[in-house]
C-alpha cells in the first residue's frame, strides 16, 4: 500500500515509518539551533550534496524526477515539489543581534511543563510543585504531602515530578544536593563507586576525608582521587544556569506590524544553499554517456541528499505554519497589549493545525520572536485558560488583578476583587486570586492594609 507524505500522515507517530519517512520526520523535528549542524555532517558524509554561493544556483540545470530511474516510493515523495536546491531566506539588514531576557526559573518551567503535557490536572499539579521549589531548584516535601493538599493521587504527583526532572538542564524537583549528584551519575553513566562514595561516604566526601573513604571502600587513595574529581565536575544544583539574566541572541522570526497585518519574516541567514553535486546532475541528465555501474552509483547516492532537501523544505514550510497561525491567534496581545492574550496551548495549535504535538514541540524549542525592539521566546505567546470554559487566559486575569490593585483607593480583599472580576464577567474563584496575585509578588491585603494606616 502507497504511504502519502503530506505532512499531517507523516507526523503520525503510531504509523510504521519507512527509512525515507524516518530521515524526513527526524529533519522536521530538528530544533533551529541543530540544524546547521545536521546540514554540515549531511554534506560532510555524502558527496552527491554540496554547499554553494547563490548565484552558483543560476548555472545548476533542473533534472526531469520522471526521466530518473528511482524508486517508485522515493518519486512518491519528492514528486510534488522536485528540487535539486535548498534556498534558504536570507535578509540581514532584519536579523540582528539583540538582547533577550531569559525566563525566571519558575516562570521556565512553568512555560516547559505547558510544553510537555496538555492535561489540565498534570499542569495544576505541576504549577503547585513549581512554586513550592527552593531557590535551587530542590524540593522538600514529600509526594503524599502534596497529594494530600490538592486531594489527588500520589502516583499523578509522582508522575509530574518524572516530568519537571526531566526539563533541561535536568533535576528540578529532587531532594538536595545529595540526591541530584546521584542523579547526574546516573545519567552520565560514571563509575559505579562514584554513587558509592555519595550512598555510603557523604559525609566524608564533603569533608574531602580521602583517607576514611578510601578504608571504607577498601580501594587506594589515588582511585579515590580520581572518582572525586569526577563528582567535582557535577554540578551542585540544576539552577547553575543565568535564569532571569539578559543573553544576546539573533532571532528567528522578525515581526512587522502594517495596518494591523503581521509580516512574518524567517531567520535563515546562517543556513547555506544547497544543491545536488552538479557532476551527479550532469551524470543523470546523460546517462547514456557513462557506464551503467557509474549511472546505478550516483542514482543510490543523490536519494538521500533528495530526501533531505525535500524535508528542509517541509520542515520550512511547517515552521512557518506554525509560527503565523500562533502570531496570528496572538494579534491582539501583539498589537494592544498583555491583557488581550488569548488562552493557547500547544495542543490546541496541534489540533488545529493537524501536526503532531512532539513535532510541534520540538520544532519550535528555543525559537526567539523580534517585534520592534522587544524580543520574546515563543512560549510567551502560549497562555493557560483560566479556567475550564478557555475562554480568558491565565495572563490577562493577572493583567487585571494587578490593575485593580494598582488602581484601589483603600485596599481591596481578595473576595472584593473577585466580586469586581464578576463584574467584568470573568468568575475566577477567591483561591485563584490569591494564587496569581503571590505569583505576581504582590503583597495579601493585611499587608498592602498597613501602608495606608
Amino acid at each position: 500500500m502507497k504511504k502519502d507524505f503530506i505532512p499531517e500522515n507523516l507526523l503520525s507517530i503510531e504509523q510504521r515509518l519507512t527509512p525515507e519517512q524516518v530521515l524526513i520526520l527526524k529533519i522536521l523535528q530538528t530544533p533551529k539551533f541543530e540544524l546547521l549542524n545536521n546540514i554540515n555532517n549531511e554534506i560532510e558524509q555524502n558527496p552527491s550534496l554540496t554547499d554553494v554561493e547563490e548565484e552558483e544556483l543560476q548555472d545548476i540545470e533542473e533534472v526531469d524526477i520522471e526521466e530518473m530511474e528511482i524508486d517508485t516510493e522515493l518519486k512518491e515523495i519528492v514528486k510534488d515539489d522536485f528540487l535539486t536546491y535548498f534556498l534558504p531566506e536570507k535578509d540581514e539588514e532584519k536579523f540582528l543581534e539583540i538582547p533577550a531576557p531569559k525566563p525566571k526559573l519558575k516562570e521556565y518551567l512553568k512555560q516547559e511543563l505547558g510544553f510537555i503535557t496538555s492535561d489540565e490536572e498534570l499542569l495544576r499539579i505541576g504549577e503547585y510543585v513549581i512554586e513550592l521549589l527552593d531557590e535551587h531548584g530542590f524540593l522538600f516535601y514529600e509526594p503524599e504531602e502534596i497529594a494530600k493538599d490538592l486531594n489527588v493521587e500520589a502516583e499523578k504527583v509522582l508522575k509530574v515530578l518524572e516530568i519537571i526532572r526531566d526539563i533541561e538542564p535536568k533535576g528540578f524537583g529532587l531532594r538536595g544536593a545529595r540526591e541530584f549528584l546521584l542523579f547526574q551519575i546516573r545519567m552520565n553513566y560514571l563509575d559505579e563507586k562514584c554513587e558509592t562514595i555519595i550512598l555510603d561516604c557523604y559525609e566524608e566526601f564533603l569533608k574531602n576525608d580521602l583517607s576514611k573513604i578510601s578504608k571504607k571502600l577498601k580501594i587506594d587513595i589515588k582511585e579515590v582521587k580520581g572518582l572525586i574529581d569526577k563528582i567535582k565536575n557535577l554540578k551542585p544544583y540544576p539552577t547553575n544556569y543565568e535564569f532571569g539574566e539578559v543573553e544576546y541572541i539573533i532571532p528567528d522570526v522578525f515581526v512587522e506590524i502594517e495596518k494591523e497585518e503581521l509580516i512574518i519574516s524567517i531567520n535563515e541567514i546562517d543556513l547555506p544553499y544547497l544543491t545536488i553535486n552538479p557532476k551527479y546532475l550532469e551524470i543523470l541528465k546523460e546517462e547514456k554517456k557513462y557506464d551503467r555501474e557509474t549511472v546505478n552509483f550516483v542514482k543510490e547516492k543523490v536519494k538521500r541528499p533528495l530526501l533531505f532537501i525535500k524535508g528542509l523544505e517541509m520542515r520550512r514550510n511547517i515552521f512557518r505554519k506554525l509560527v503565523e497561525f500562533i502570531l496570528n491567534e496572538q494579534k491582539d496581545f501583539i498589537t494592544k497589549g498583555a491583557e488581550y492574550k488569548k488562552p493557547l496551548r500547544l495542543k490546541d495549535v496541534s489540533e488545529r493545525l493537524g501536526i503532531n504535538i512532539s513535532t510541534c514541540s520540538r520544532i519550535l524549542k528555543g525559537v526567539y520572536v523580534q517585534i520592534g525592539n522587544n524580543v520574546y521566546n515563543i512560549k510567551e505567546f502560549f497562555s493557560l485558560p483560566s479556567g475550564k470554559k478557555n475562554e480568558i487566559s491565565r495572563d490577562k486575569v493577572k493583567m487585571l488583578i494587578k490593575k485593580i490593585i494598582s488602581e484601589e483607593k483603600k485596599p481591596l480583599k481578595d473576595t472584593e476583587i473577585q466580586s469586581i472580576l464578576k463584574d467584568m464577567g470573568i468568575n475566577v474563584d477567591r483561591r485563584t486570586i490569591s494564587k496569581y496575585r503571590d505569583e505576581m509578588k504582590i503583597p495579601a491585603y493585611n499587608l498592602r492594609r498597613r501602608s495606608y494606616d
